[in-house]
């Protein structure tokens, strides 16, 4: 007999109390039950190490130290007899209350019980053990840090590592695992017809259908094995992704099979020392080096050069890159997936028979990233450099730094050339297009697939939001499917040559059109008056929020090329809904106030939204975009043009406009200008000026006529008197201006349009 304490409430309380220890010293209770979900890390997951997991039992929050404060950035240490983590400590000791009288806990008395114990499988799910993703569900949450990233890996070296620490202790001599389920695997979770929480195993502390599975570093051990190299002659202790299956059905070479691997989980093996050493392709450091530092070498033509660069010819490499795999979703089944770049002078495709079980989004992955690899490699460079270089080793990376770029090579060939000299032979190398990030595979409803949906995208060239970089040109991307089944597109920019693959979204935005038109409002306070209607796209949803909430931050949406915040979302059937309580014109963009339209987009921006930083070169350029549906060719899918105005450096419209008539018949105007960025109120100091110079244009209007501009290099300018009567006769009573900041990078900023009053 005994209770599942809570691992925050077997202890003591925060005042020192061991109010539980009358429950632990009974006669009538026969162990120390603990739900262990204690956070043993406290960063955001780069690596599956087992001892950094298992060193966070005896160190870290809860043993160390704690968070004196709700925003967990301020820690104060923690004694022994308080660290609620310290387990060791607890059970070995006797207990003194504030009040200085000792419990009747016995130390040593009973064994301690984790009645529970487990993880999610997401990454950083060692953070907080304790909380899981649930969308049916109020608590839902990742952990603190993750990247809300699916990870059984990071769930089977959590429970790795609280097995070797615990494992032959007798203060811990039992531990129950949360969770297995009692219900058939894979019926459950992939029959959601008939269990509607199937979905969340996939994120959840479920381990059935997830510690079954293998590791790649063991099968390519096994495999160097059967052709003859020791174990210890080939390290794979880098290799940590986890294997669903792989099929070897006929006759092949242990190279081969091991080939497969690499090609489907983006590896490489190189020689190093005297053995093999099997390396992920995101981890290898490149080396560094500057043309600078070659010796001339003889290249095409007789001619000296510091280095050789040589393409292939397009037309023997593949358009089209298609993955053959198998799908335990389709009853392992084989299945494809492809790539397209759509030219028209290639034509040729190649096919990649992987007899490896893997999910369709990884499928895609290797697709994708194969048919870049492919076309990046047409590229290679030759160089020779000091001997410094000569611990080089094919397979690595170098970063060549020339007059004018930096080219990352993919070492393919080293040899000692002439005296004191290394000359090294790479391919260019794409692996900055793949993040590491191989998802497993998903459960399944147990119906027919459906096609993936086609893709509803928006580009936003919106001004800089307060996290944007000063001198960026930052766009941002929204996207989401007309129908079910959408699981994210790729966005490419169409070139008269090569496509450029832009990004990639996988997360869905809330997306819609306004069916009615937002009347001009002001931008100073809340716009009570006004309303707008819009609908989304599929099954999105808004929610309302509080107007403190919104003044810190809370729904921000695009409405045309207003950006608004809203306080009130009003569901009116139908994925119609009714704003109200707005704030008008957020980050400069009043100027767009007036200018709605019925059927105008609407985007809500949030953490679904990508931004993309481009050079400012872009400005004026016309861009033919396409959005392909991940499970679609990259040739196929929605397109759009746009023209590049790089509202992010677009300075913003001065504000505050004023003319006064001076006793010399001149009148001063008068403005004051804002920030893109930061352009918070601090006293005794203006805000930054965001540009590298300050310049304006002043327009002065008779009418629709501009009759004079003026080039000022701060906030004010005198309008001569002889300048007025050319243009006037007299000082008139009204001036009508237009002023613009000026940047170095983007041009006239927005103008700020004002008939004022001179006085």
């Amino acid at each position: 007999v005994t209770y599942a304490a809570d691992w925050s409430e077997y202890h003591h309380t925060d005042g020192g109390w061991y109010h539980m220890d009358a429950l632990w010293a009974s006669d009538a209770i026969d162990m120390v039950g603990i739900d262990a979900y204690f956070p043993l890390s406290d960063a955001v997951q780069v690596d599956y190490d087992v001892d950094r997991i298992k060193a966070g039992w005896t160190s870290g929050e809860g043993y160390d130290f704690y968070y004196t404060d709700p925003e967990r950035t301020t820690t104060a240490s923690l004694d022994a007899p308080y660290a609620w983590k310290n387990i060791a400590w607890w059970w070995s000791h006797t207990h003194t209350n504030p009040d200085a009288s000792v419990t009747a806990w016995v130390p040593e008395s009973k064994p301690i019980w984790f009645t529970e114990y487990g993880f999610a499988s997401v990454d950083g799910c060692a953070n907080e053990p304790n909380v899981f993703v649930d969308s049916s569900a109020s608590s839902s949450a990742y952990p603190r840090f993750s990247r809300g990233r699916i990870d059984f890996m990071a769930q089977r070296v959590a429970i790795a590592a609280t097995e070797s620490q615990w494992s032959g202790d007798a203060m811990v001599p039992q531990r129950f695992l949360w969770t297995w389920d009692a219900r058939p695997f894979p019926y459950w979770p992939d029959l959601r017809s008939v269990w509607a929480d199937g979905g969340n195993w996939v994120t959840g502390h479920w381990v059935q259908g997830k510690l079954g599975a293998s590791h790649v570093a063991p099968a390519v051990e096994q495999l160097a094995v059967l052709a003859g190299l020791s174990a210890a002659s080939i390290d794979t202790s880098r290799l940590q992704m986890m294997l669903d299956g792989f099929v070897i059905h006929q006759r092949v070479s242990a190279r081969a099979a091991i080939e497969q691997l690499m090609q489907g989980f983006f590896f490489h093996i190189k020689e190093s020392g005297e053995g093999l050493v099997a390396l992920p392709r995101d981890s290898v450091i490149a080396v560094t080096a500057d043309v600078v530092e070659c010796a001339p070498m003889q290249v095409a033509g007789g001619q000296e050069a510091a280095y050789e660069m040589a393409r292939s010819e397009d037309l023997v490499l593949p358009d089209k890159i298609e993955v053959q795999y198998l799908d335990r979703l389709q009853s392992y089944a084989t299945v494809v997936e492809a790539a397209s770049r759509g030219t028209q002078a290639v034509t040729e495709t190649e096919t990649l028979r992987l007899s490896l079980v893997i999910a369709d989004a990884h499928a895609r992955a290797i697709a994708d990233n194969r048919l870049a690899e492919r076309w990046a490699e047409r590229s290679s460079i030759t160089l020779q450099l000091p001997m410094r270089y000569a611990a080089l080793e094919v397979g690595d990376l170098l970063e060549f730094t020339t007059t004018n770029a930096t080219h990352r090579i993919r070492v393919r060939q080293v040899q000692i050339g002439r005296p004191g000299m290394v000359r090294i032979k790479g391919t260019v190398d794409i692996a900055e297009t793949w993040d590491g990030y191989l998802p497993p595979t998903n459960g399944s409803d147990g119906s027919v697939i459906a096609p993936p949906s086609e893709t509803q995208f928006e580009v936003l060239d919106i001004p800089a939001f307060p996290s944007d970089t000063q001198d960026a040109l930052t766009l941002r991307f929204a996207a989401c499917g007309i129908s079910t089944g959408w699981t994210g597109a790729t966005i490419l920019r169409e070139l008269d040559t090569d496509d450029a693959i832009l990004t990639s979204i996988d997360k869905a935005a809330v997306m819609g059109t306004c069916l009615t038109v937002l009347a001009s409002g002001t931008s100073d306070v809340f716009d009570r008056v006004h309303t707008v209607d819009v609908v989304l796209l599929g099954a999105a949803t808004l929610t309302s929020a509080s107007e403190i909430n919104v003044l810190n931050g809370a729904n921000v949406a695009l409405l045309g090329d207003e950006l608004i915040q809203f306080v009130n979302a009003e569901a009116l059937g139908g994925g119609v809904y009714r704003l109200s309580a707005l704030l008008r014109g957020r980050l400069g963009t009043e100027h767009a106030m007036g200018s709605h339209v019925e059927g105008e987009r609407f985007v809500l921006i949030d953490s679904a939204i990508v931004p993309l930083v481009v050079t400012p070169s872009n400005i004026g350029q016309s861009w033919t975009l396409r959005a392909s549906t991940f499970g679609t060719s990259l040739d196929e899918g929605t397109e759009r043009t746009l023209t590049v105005t790089g509202e992010s450096l677009r300075p913003l419209s001065p504000v505050h406009l004023s003319a006064t008539l001076e006793s010399s018949g001149d009148i001063t105007i008068q403005w004051k200008r804002r920030a893109r960025i930061d352009s918070g109120w601090r006293n005794e100091v203006d805000i930054p000026l965001m540009e590298q110079s300050e310049a304006y244009d002043v327009e002065v209007l008779d009418g629709a006529d501009v009759v004079r501009t003026v080039r000022a290099t701060t906030t004010k300018t005198v309008y001569a008197s002889a300048d007025i009567t050319t243009d006037f006769g007299s000082a008139p009573s009204t001036l009508s201006l237009r002023i613009y900041q000026i940047s170095s990078l983007a041009g006239r900023g927005n103008v700020a349009d004002e008939t004022v009053t001179v006085g």
